[in-house]
């Protein structure tokens, strides 16, 4: 699945979920590849001001250009890229924008490299290394999650409504997503829909369609 397919998907279920609709539409910025970083970057933070219902949207559409960007750098230069000026400026242009969403999308990457099912505990201690002492500011970040990790064999159900006692933190609307998403049992998007607000509801069925159109995509 695609970077801008996951735009496109995230922006449908959002406005399906919420019944609003976007006065201008980013997606034109997922799709035009001849445009350098720095010039779609400004041109989607003007799309956040201008549009009165881009503001919780823009954070998550955010981490979906930074990874595209980061997509086609590594495929230009492999892992030398996060050694290169270019994902430096990146960093400095994106630091105060985004969410956590970004390294899920990372872990996925990881998993599907690595045939791993994601998994909470994986998350945590294999990817974010929260145990850790020289990252104990994600540990901070993803407190709520470390707190619900002992909901994590619970069925679906039963993990949703216990993390919805605790307090989501810094991670907010993706909260609940990755809870239920990184848990024992998935449910379809549609199975939790009426459990979740519009926002985390399009989080949570765009990450099901992405993991899932990738795992499609590796059998065949």
């Amino acid at each position: 699945m695609t970077f801008s397919k996951v735009a496109e998907s995230l922006v449908l279920h959002w406005t399906q979920a919420s019944g609003q609709a976007l006065s201008l539409d980013p997606l034109s910025l997922f799709t035009d590849e001849s445009k350098p970083f720095p010039e779609k970057w400004q041109h989607f933070l003007e799309w956040a001001e201008s549009s009165d219902a881009a503001g919780e949207l823009s954070v998550y559409l955010a981490d979906i250009l930074v990874l595209q960007a980061l997509q086609t750098g590594q495929q230009a230069q492999s892992d030398a890229y996060f050694d290169s000026p270019e994902w430096a400026e990146i960093e400095s242009m994106t630091a105060d924008d985004g969410s956590e969403w970004l390294n899920l999308f990372i872990y996925l990457d990881d998993c599907r490299q690595q045939s791993v099912e994601p998994s909470l505990e994986d998350f945590l201690h294999e990817f974010l290394l929260v145990e850790e002492e020289d990252f104990q500011v994600e540990a901070q970040i993803y407190e709520p999650l470390i707190e619900a990790e002992e909901l994590a064999d619970a069925p679906w159900k039963e993990r949703l409504n216990g993390a919805k006692v605790l307090d989501s933190g810094d991670l907010e609307d993706l909260y609940l997503p990755l809870v239920v998403f990184l848990g024992e049992d998935r449910p379809t998007p549609a199975e939790v829909k009426e459990h979740l607000n519009p926002m985390e509801f399009a989080l949570y069925a765009t990450t099901y369609e992405a993991w899932n159109t990738q795992e499609n995509d590796e059998e065949e």
